[in-house]
């Protein structure tokens, strides 16, 4: 019998939202609820969630500091619920480090969600599996990322992302084949062009010495995107957390 996914809930009292926690647990989730940010934080540190599920008042500020906190917790999957989202407020969440932005009215989807990522996180690693090209060595198994040798911390989706890239070097692949990829699901080409914008933007302040001159994540006009790493003078990538 599969172990139960665990995952912690932020959801502030008095807000009108669904029952996020009950309806996880619903579906066969290990769900702890939390009320305060210093709660949360010490659920990621000490339960080690598979996922958080975020649920804040409609407040840029307050969710990217939530989210900003969260960040030294890499290996869990931060996901936001968002009322209303826009494509701007989206924007800004995933900048602040969200895996996920996810509306409150779309539940179902946000189990789905849930699952399918995780699922995507946990493949291969029953047997060891290495991705290197160029100076960038992609650590599957402990899903670790190094440039000339030196760790390069990100967050789970933008791992996921560079795999999906890197595993077809050289092959150019739409906004939506690499978002289901990477999250299991299809969604409509704006919105998955407009998230992975988000992540490959982030990749690039990681990875690129020049991000004007991509080498690793190349744009290929009104197709998508494609890993085509360009081999020059041996030079040392900018390392962000």
């Amino acid at each position: 019998m599969a172990l139960e996914k665990r995952v912690v809930v932020y959801d502030e009292p008095h807000k009108d939202s669904p029952g996020i926690d009950q309806f996880l647990r619903a579906r066969q989730f290990q769900v702890y609820s939390v009320r305060e940010q210093e709660e949360l934080l010490e659920a990621l540190e000490f339960s080690a969630p598979d996922a958080a599920v975020i649920a804040a008042p409609q407040d840029i500020p307050k969710m990217s500091s939530l989210l900003t906190a969260c960040r030294p917790f890499r290996q869990t999957l931060l996901i936001a619920v968002w009322p209303r989202v826009t494509p701007r407020d989206a924007v800004l969440i995933y900048e602040a480090g969200a895996d996920i932005v996810m509306g409150t009215s779309n539940a179902d989807w946000l189990g789905a969600q849930i699952r399918a990522m995780l699922q995507r996180l946990a493949r291969e690693r029953s047997a060891p599996a290495v991705i290197e090209i160029g100076y960038l060595r992609i650590d599957l198994n402990q899903r670790a990322v190094t440039a000339n040798g030196e760790e390069v911390h990100l967050t789970p989706t933008e791992f996921e992302v560079l795999r999906a890239l890197a595993e077809r070097p050289g092959t150019v692949l739409t906004s939506g084949e690499i978002m289901q990829q990477v999250l299991g699901v299809d969604m409509p080409r704006d919105q998955a062009q407009d998230m992975l914008k988000v992540h490959v933007h982030r990749l690039r302040q990681k990875l690129e010495t020049d991000q004007s001159e991509p080498r690793f994540i190349k744009s290929v006009r009104g197709q998508g995107y494609m890993y085509a790493f360009e081999r020059r003078e041996r030079e040392r990538v900018p390392v962000a957390s």
